[in-house]
């Protein structure tokens, strides 16, 4: 008899929860409905969302600019579809990429488009080459080789009172010496080795000169007596090869005079720690 009372008296316990909670859940929707309705007014009623178009303007398009998630966008001025670059891919296509560091490009040039690019090789092959120029230039006139004559017979100057490091040589030259050196470099640049956009970076010879920057292939002779056609592409003798040695050396010379530079202005010797101060 009390278990027949019980299981009843149990049930209506556990299910108790659910029916005293059901109606203060309502209860507080309405609440909440009413109080949106008291501050906002009337219910907003919802319709249609309207797209705003952007408009179309005139210019390079999408497809000319960068996708990449990044603080800056670059923009490819030719008009062409923008290439995105992974700069991080050890990648070896292209004159100047070479093991063991692949592209390294740490400021990501190659990212901001192909014109900007092709304006820091140009000035990577031209440094290098005039860093080339006086690197010789300091080892030679250092070691005691000297043009004969005088350099300037108005101030009486010998090309042997030139001292051979680079800070020194530059302070004993004449201001009228560094003028017309400025004159003939800036000569060279804007007018006989400017450099053509349709040629290839580094290719500065203009037309009609015959002097080919290494030709795309050339016969060698051998100790046997007979030649060989040397295509562009076999290492050491093709034309691949020597355009990455003269980028690997020019890099090289630009380090080598930098070095002089800094040795010869703390020590007064520009090959330090060999030979004396000349």
């Amino acid at each position: 008899m009390i278990s027949a009372l019980l299981l009843p008296a149990c049930a209506v316990a556990f299910n108790a929860p659910a029916a005293f909670l059901t109606p203060q859940r309502a209860v507080t929707s309405s609440v909440a409905a009413a109080d949106v309705t008291m501050f906002v007014g009337k219910a907003a009623k919802k319709g249609p969302v309207k797209k705003k178009v952007a408009k179309k303007k005139g210019g390079l398009g999408q497809r000319g600019i960068s996708t990449k998630s990044n603080k800056f966008t670059y923009v490819d001025v030719t008009g062409k579809a923008y290439v995105e670059v992974d700069s991080s891919i050890p990648a070896y296509d292209e004159i100047g990429v070479l093991p063991p560091l692949g592209r390294w490009d740490p400021l990501q040039i190659r990212e901001q488009g192909p014109e900007r690019y092709r304006r820091f090789v140009e000035m990577e092959i031209k440094h290098g080459r005039l860093s080339m120029a006086a690197f010789l230039g300091v080892v030679t006139t250092y070691s005691g080789a000297r043009w004969p004559g005088y350099l300037s017979q108005v101030e009486e100057i010998k090309f042997s009172d030139i001292p051979g490091g680079a800070i020194s040589s530059w302070a004993a030259l004449p201001a009228s010496a560094w003028i017309q050196i400025v004159i003939f470099i800036s000569f060279l640049e804007v007018y006989a080795l400017k450099q053509d956009p349709l040629k290839e970076p580094g290719n500065v010879v203009p037309e009609g000169v015959p002097w080919a920057r290494y030709p795309d292939g050339y016969d060698v002779w051998l100790g046997d007596g007979s030649t060989k056609q040397v295509p562009e592409d076999e290492l050491i003798l093709g034309r691949t090869w020597k355009l990455n040695a003269e980028r690997n050396n020019g890099r090289a010379a630009m380090m080598g005079i930098t070095g002089m530079l800094i040795h010869e202005a703390l020590s007064g010797n520009p090959v330090f720690p060999i030979g004396e101060t000349l």
